[in-house]
């Protein structure tokens, strides 16, 4: 049985708003990201691997 993926219906007034979830993932996005380039360039030190351990536990 497959589920279906929710859908973003901004008309719903229980609905989050899309200005919302962007400024809640912006954060997260920039560590991952940063993460990354810090990889890619064999920068990783121990700011960046706490930095990316507190946004996946929600810190």
């Amino acid at each position: 049985m497959r589920k279906e993926s929710g859908n973003l219906n901004l008309g719903a007034p229980n609905e989050i708003s899309m200005e919302t979830i962007h400024r809640t993932m912006r954060p997260y996005a920039k560590i991952f990201l940063q993460v990354a380039d810090d990889s890619c360039n064999r920068a990783v030190s121990k700011s960046t691997i706490t930095s990316f351990l507190g946004a996946h536990s929600g810190d």
